[in-house]
């Protein structure tokens, strides 16, 4: 894949990170910033620890666990819970913390050698599970819990055909357009080797014929897909269709409004959006066997790791799910890599009711939750870890980065987003202004996952459950438990999204 000569990240990462995508006319809003902007300062950290109140990385992961079994318990559509945190603080804040708890040990229980490295970054992980990754279908309880609305009693030590484990993958729906879109962003910011391709462009100058062949894409732009606004009808993601028909159908309908006037969550554009991928990736390389999930994969691997779990699997319009499921278990033989069974309403996922598959490019990422956190981090920062070393460049140039994507428009999004303080601000993620965080729900058939980076502590939290649960608040009852000062800055009512 090709790059263009990329500049350090130092500067970047001074930077508060926001994300709009749009150029100069996007300026940060100083009247409206978070309640918890600055809250995160030596003296507040001071005020609870001599209150006896706040954890050391040790005691965090108890906290942590006791939120997440609770959570488990509380919820009985929900067969598993799998959770990662991944800290990406600058160390001092983690020496006063241990040294005042006369502690030196991680959430991990590996030994932290601060007197050596004391300004090195506690990037520690913290990785746990709980539940059935699938469920003994057998199990007497089992059984009933599908006759009855799929409540499962999770007192039964013999629910589990497979425990889940952290490396278990799970199809993450709509997290899935934080990569296309970042992908997007690079082959934008990336004029050598995609010359002559802008996110400003009109979409139809970057599809191939038998796509703008299927309706009406007039004035909209790259940009309007990536925002939400284009104004074309959506469709029903996971119904049995190809491309081809998926967009036929959304383009037949009338436009809710003219592009850019305003948001409305859309499936179709991000489809759309698969398609120009796989044609520029087509185009410029002169591999007309290019896919997109080929395109958006490496980026993925390049901020992460070269062997992360990201898998798209292959279109299938056929309904056999049960023979895909078998194919990508055995090649993903380790059990601990294979896909944790979903489970809502009583189906346990190894029927053919679903497939991630024909979600295409606006929902069919698989992924395991450690590695869903660790690109969260990379594209909130634009700091890839590649094969556990800490790299020099984001996915994107820093220029690019701080002209394009690190700021956010609150003023100019005040219409387009009818005052919403929770905004999907393009290019495929969400700000929370009251949390303070940048995030992305996923919702399939049977899984559920939420992943939030906390600007004011630099933490990623990731939760995917297989089940049918509610995850908007979790991610934050777990920062809020870990940091208590969190708990008095923010509004009586917890933000939802």
């Amino acid at each position: 894949m090709k790059k263009n000569i990329r500049y350090s990240v130092a500067a970047a990462l001074a930077i508060a990170v926001g994300f709009s995508g749009c150029g100069d006319d996007y300026q940060w809003d100083t009247d409206n910033t978070s309640k918890l902007e600055g809250q995160y300062t030596p003296e507040k950290i001071a005020e609870y620890d001599a209150e006896g109140i706040w954890f050391n990385a040790n005691t965090r992961g108890v906290v942590a666990d006791n939120i997440v079994k609770s959570f488990y318990f509380s919820n009985e559509l929900t067969a598993g819970i799998s959770v990662s945190i991944k800290y990406h603080d600058d160390g001092d804040r983690f020496v006063y913390h241990t040294e005042n708890n006369n502690s030196t040990i991680g959430l991990n229980g590996s030994p932290i050698n601060y007197e050596a490295d004391a300004s090195s970054k506690y990037d520690t992980p913290y990785n746990y599970s709980y539940g059935c990754a699938e469920l003994n279908a057998s199990n007497l309880s089992v059984m009933l819990a599908q006759e009855n609305g799929g409540k499962l009693d999770k007192t039964d030590s013999g629910l589990c055909q497979i425990p889940m484990s952290t490396t278990h993958r799970f199809k993450v729906g709509s997290l899935t357009k934080t990569a296309v879109s970042r992908t997007i962003l690079d082959m934008d910011d990336n004029e050598t080797g995609y010359p002559g391709f802008s996110i400003n462009d009109a979409v139809t100058d970057h599809l191939p014929s038998n796509i703008t062949a299927l309706g009406d894409l007039g004035g909209i732009t790259v940009s309007h897909l990536l925002h939400h606004t284009s104004g074309i009808g959506d469709i029903n993601v996971t119904s049995l269709a190809s491309v081809e028909d998926k967009l036929r159908e959304a383009l037949a309908k009338e436009r809710t409004t003219e592009p850019g006037q305003m948001y409305s969550y859309n499936n179709a554009g991000y489809i759309i959006l698969g398609q120009v991928i796989e044609h520029l990736g087509q185009t410029q390389t002169s591999n007309t066997n290019d896919t997109w999930q080929n395109e958006v994969t490496a980026r993925m691997r390049e901020a992460v790791d070269s062997n992360a779990s990201f898998y798209f699997p292959e279109a299938s319009t056929d309904g056999n799910y049960t023979s895909w499921l078998s194919a990508y278990d055995t090649n993903n033989s380790d059990v601990n890599q294979t896909l944790a069974r979903g489970y809502k309403e009583g189906f346990i996922d190894n029927t053919d009711r679903s497939s991630a598959d024909i979600a295409y490019s606006a929902g069919s990422l698989i992924a395991s939750v450690p590695d869903i956190t660790k690109w969260m981090e990379s594209i909130a920062t634009n700091d890839n870890t590649i094969d556990g070393n800490t790299s020099t460049v984001g996915l994107l140039s820093t220029d690019y980065f701080v002209k394009n994507v690190d700021t956010i428009n609150t003023a100019n999004y005040a219409d387009i987003y009818l005052g919403s303080t929770n905004w999907n601000l393009g290019p495929g993620i969400g700000y929370d202004q009251d949390q303070n965080s940048l995030f992305h729900l996923g919702l399939f058939e049977g899984y559920a996952c939420h992943s939030v980076y906390s600007k004011n502590e630099e933490v990623t939290v990731t939760v995917c459950v297989n089940g049918n649960a509610d995850l908007k608040k979790l991610p934050y009852q777990i920062l809020e438990a870990m940091y208590p000062y969190r708990t008095k800055f923010l509004p009586t009512t917890t933000t939802t999204h």
